[in-house]
């Protein structure tokens, strides 16, 4: 199945402004995608989760409860830490050297900017950015018209959207990247206080233990890079 949406190439420095043009003159939402390597994956990943509709997803994605899905993860994510501690597995530890983040004192002190049309290594912007416009009524809807997930950890496109839905209903989040392995996330209404960051850090980690495993080190940690801030960042090995 070829890629359907329209997919517009320009320098990763004006990503995000011609983000937002394509948004006043399309409607839908635009999406970046990050690089050419990056849209190549999305669309390898789309043609393999050809056989549903976006509409046929999104049907799913309305079946999920998302307070019972996290509840399944973390369920399954007890007993495989038992499985761990039967043959001794050393835990997982916090990068080494990094140092750990303190609590925002406030909102101006909040973690978190849109990277996505950066390259992740040196932080410069990308020489082309890949940005598609998604005909999508409601932004949670996204994964199901771009097919996105279901590569190793990632959870299943009509579980990635029943769960952004959540978040939109809760915390005014709204995706704004999608690449072949990270989500990125503008957020109206983040967290206030330390319970609802470590409440959410929780909830993300079980969308997403990349983030925490092969990143910040333990879930206090990603609380604290989330609480007021303004911006949500997942990535997948």
């Amino acid at each position: 199945m070829t890629f359907p949406y329209p997919v517009h190439h320009v320098p990763g420095a004006q990503a995000l402004e011609k983000r937002a043009q394509l948004q006043q003159e399309n409607g839908g939402f635009a999406v970046i995608l990050g690089d050419d390597e990056s849209l190549e994956r999305i669309q390898e990943n789309f043609e393999f989760h050809s056989k549903k509709s976006p509409q046929e997803l999104i049907a799913q994605a309305l079946e999920i409860d998302a307070l019972e899905w996290f509840a399944s993860q973390q369920a399954d994510m007890d007993a495989d830490a038992e499985e761990w501690l039967d043959v001794g597995a050393a835990s997982i530890s916090a990068p080494h050297g990094a140092e750990p983040p303190e609590w925002p004192a406030s909102p101006e002190e909040a973690h978190g900017e849109i990277r996505s049309h950066r390259n992740i290594l040196t932080g410069r912007f990308l020489d082309t950015a890949a940005l598609a416009c998604i005909p999508a009524q409601e932004n949670w809807q996204i994964p199901c018209y771009l097919k996105l997930g279901g590569w190793n950890a990632c959870p299943l496109p009509a579980e990635m959207a029943a769960i952004c839905k959540f978040w939109q209903e809760r915390h005014g989040a709204q995706i704004v990247c999608a690449t072949a392995d990270v989500l990125e996330m503008q957020v109206a209404r983040p967290p206030q206080t330390k319970e609802e960051a470590l409440e959410l850090a929780q909830q993300q980690y079980l969308f997403c233990n990349d983030i925490v495993d092969q990143g910040v080190g333990d879930v206090e940690s990603l609380a604290k890079t989330l609480l007021y801030s303004p911006v949500w960042y997942f990535w997948w090995d």
